[in-house]
Parts: C-alpha cells; structure tokens; sequence
C-alpha cells in the first residue's frame, strides 16, 4: 500500500497524510484518529517512518531551482547553493539540489514532502505568481522563497530578499552623480520579483530627478541582454552615458561587447551592476556594483528553515531583506 491508498480511503490529500505521519499540529484529532486507524489496520509504513526506526532520521533540505537553461551556470546561483550547502551541513543536514524546467514541475517539491524525503525546501530563481508554487506555500510546508513576493507568506513560509528597488535607485544615483545624463537600464525578467524591483527603484529615481532614462527589457542571463543590446545599438546608434545593468552577469557580458567595439568605457560612458560576485573583480575594468550581502541571505535561509524544521509550533514568519552597499570601482 502507498501513501495515496491512505489518503483515498482517509478521503484526505497525500499532503494532510504525510503531515499526520510527522505529527504536524493544526489537524483536528478526528481527522489524526482516523488517519491512523487506516495506516493501523494497513500495516503501512512510510519510507520516512522506516528510516526513524533503523536509528537513521532523515535530515534533508530540497534546494530546487527554477531554471529553464541559464541559473545554474550563473556566478550568482553558484555562490548561493555554495554557501547554503556548507551551512546546512554544518547543521547535520544534507541538501538535495534539483531543476523545476516548468511551472507544473513543482509537483516535484510536494512530492518529495509527501514521500517524506525531504524536512523542508529552499525554492530560488522563480518568477511571480506561480499557481503551482502558491498551493505549496499555502499547504503550510516549510519552505524559504529566495527574492518572492510576500503576498502568501503563512506561518511555515520564510521569505529572503534583497532590497531590489533601493539598489535601482542607488545604482541610478551613482551614474547622476558620476555625471551621466542618459541612461539605460538593461533589466533582468520582468516576470521576475528582483527584475520588476530593480526597474522600479531606477526609474522612480529618474522620474523624480528628471533624468532622461530608458528601459532595455532584457534578461539575468548575461548572453541573452548582450544580444538584445546588439540590436539595439543596431537601430539606435547613440549610446547611453550611463548604463544599469540588472545583474553582474549582464555587465560582464556588456563590458566585453563594448570593448570589442573598441568603446572606451573608462570615459564614454559608466556601467554598474547588481550583485557583487566575485567575477566583478576579475574583468577590467573592474566591475562597480551593488552588493546584495549574499552571504548572509544564504546563512539566514538555511537558519531560519532549520528553525521551522526541528520546532513544529514555530509559528514565527520569517522575513529578511539584506542590507544593499555600492561598491565603486574601475567602470
């Protein structure tokens, strides 16, 4: 017998099943007797239970990453898992990384909650809105959301951001104050939390400050906003004296075309970026950014999930926004 024969019989979802199995509170003790009566009566032992009782407790984290070809191979995604994985680690938990291609693919992180495979999940790269995603969250497992809106946060929902729209703003500020009159800002995915943020920080600020700007829709995949620029420069010969660039990645990428261009960046024009990883350092010339601490945004994740793990009536919503810093250096 599996889980989905007990819940057909309990006329429950596998969800409120696998949640009786780990004694979760808020389930009325009619629905937890019942429950249990059947899984008595099946002699049905889920996985999870089995390991607890050879002396193994399962002590998993899901790090699932919405990714449909570009976020695995960022400098950001790396640097993230990195140090999400090191302090899991240093916490006795081991991380189980996989890909969501799709929105339906979320089914995936329920089911590795049902099936007991995992205590909780951390969910990164995601867009807004996400039907799928939502059900999950409002299913009250643990989960920590990395740069997601807020509107569905429960009681099991842990939610880490960095201050987007106030980075748009500093980044626009810097560019003024360097003197640049025309700006441009490449953007990551609107469809996207950080990328709507970021567009919204700098264009309030250059809206307030009459500074003549546009907006480039682009995307956090560096070789996608590169070519977009290409085609834009294509059509408009003139080039902005100064240039927000959603993401390092992006910047890089556009610090490399232009100087294939033979376009002096040092003093035609100024470039800065989002995010501050450790490539910003390694080009030239070096990369001005904005640091979004990313260090701490992964320690207090995987902090802040633990918590909820191993304290079944924590009801505490977590909320972390990260400290933003520009750094000034060579572009």
């Amino acid at each position: 017998m599996k889980i989905e024969d007990i819940a057909r019989e309990a006329g429950v979802s596998k969800g409120t099943v696998s949640k009786i199995i780990n004694g979760y509170p808020n389930i009325s003790e009619e629905l937890r007797k019942k429950v249990n009566e059947i899984i008595k009566k099946n002699n049905f032992v889920p996985n999870n239970s089995a390991r607890n009782l050879a002396g193994k407790k399962n002590k998993v984290i899901g790090l699932f990453i919405y990714d449909k070809g570009e976020l695995k191979t960022s400098a950001f995604f790396q640097s993230f898992v990195g140090i999400a994985v090191d302090e899991a680690e240093k916490k006795g938990y081991s991380v189980l990384l996989s890909i969501i291609k799709s929105d339906e693919m979320f089914e995936k992180v329920k089911n590795f909650y049902d099936s007991g495979v995992i205590n909780g999940a951390i969910v990164i790269g995601m867009k807004s809105n996400i039907k799928e995603l939502d059900a999950i969250i409002e299913n009250d497992y643990k989960i920590a959301l990395i740069d997601y809106l807020d509107v569905c946060l429960n009681k099991n929902t842990i939610l880490i951001n960095s201050n987007n729209s106030f980075g748009g703003r500093l980044a626009a500020d810097y560019l003024v104050k360097k003197g640049c009159k025309d700006l441009l800002h490449i953007s990551g995915d609107l469809d996207k939390f950080a990328g709507k943020e970021r567009v919204k920080g700098f264009e309030e600020f250059c809206l307030q400050n009459n500074i003549k700007y546009k907006i480039l829709e682009a995307s956090f995949n560096g070789f996608l906003s590169k070519n977009i620029l290409k085609k834009y420069l294509e059509k408009n010969k003139t080039l902005p004296d100064g240039i927000f660039c959603a993401n390092d990645e992006t910047a890089i990428n556009i610090i490399e075309y232009l100087k294939e261009s033979n376009i002096n960046i040092s003093q035609s024009l100024k470039i800065i970026g989002f995010d501050n990883v450790d490539l910003s350092t390694y080009i030239s010339p070096k990369l001005t950014t904005i640091d979004i601490d990313l260090k701490t945004m992964a320690i207090k994740t995987i902090e802040y999930l633990t918590e909820k793990i191993e304290d079944k009536n924590n009801k505490k919503i977590y909320k972390y926004e990260s400290e933003i810093e520009l750094i000034e250096r060579e572009s």
